[in-house]
Parts: C-alpha cells; sequence; structure tokens
C-alpha cells in the first residue's frame, strides 16, 4: 500500500493512535485486533468501518444493551474450520 506522502502514518502517529486503542481494549482477541489494524485506502472498506463505528456509538449513546461484555477467543476454532472437511466436536 503506497500513502502520500509517504510519511503520512509517521506523521498521523498511527502506531500511537494503535497503542491506545489496544490499551482500551478489554480482551487478548480485541489486543490482538487493534494491534494489527493498518491504514486503509479503499474507499469502500473505510465507509463499511465508518458505518459500523457510528452504528456502535450510536448505541453506546442511547444506552442500548450490546453483549461485548463477555467475548470467547475463537480463533483456534475458526482456524480449524478454515479446513476442508473439518468438524468441530462439542465438549460431552
Amino acid at each position: 500500500m503506497k500513502l502520500y506522502p509517504e510519511s503520512a502514518a509517521l506523521q498521523l502517529e498511527f502506531e500511537k493512535v494503535k497503542e491506545l486503542l489496544v490499551a482500551h481494549c478489554q480482551s487478548n482477541f480485541a489486543q490482538e485486533k487493534a494491534s494489527q489494524l493498518r491504514i486503509h485506502t479503499h474507499k469502500k472498506f473505510v465507509d463499511a468501518e465508518l458505518r459500523q463505528s457510528h452504528e456502535f456509538k450510536q448505541l453506546l449513546i442511547n444506552g442500548i444493551y450490546f453483549p461485548n461484555d463477555y467475548i470467547l477467543n475463537l480463533a483456534k476454532e475458526l482456524k480449524l474450520l478454515s479446513i476442508s472437511g473439518a468438524v468441530l466436536q462439542g465438549k460431552t
């Protein structure tokens, strides 16, 4: 991905913003995702993310419950499901 000017990430202090965001995350999974953020230049992706952010902000402003108080890290299970023919088994 090319940025113009090339120093845009440095000028915007993008790494500092990511560090601040990671510090606000409540789960290990969220911290991992926040630390992997990158600057996007595709308008469709940016628009979709802005809509989601706005929707979440409206939930918070209006005091509407959003079930994010208990989040499971499903990375291992999701990786397994990406394998063709793989099956998850429940605990017995």
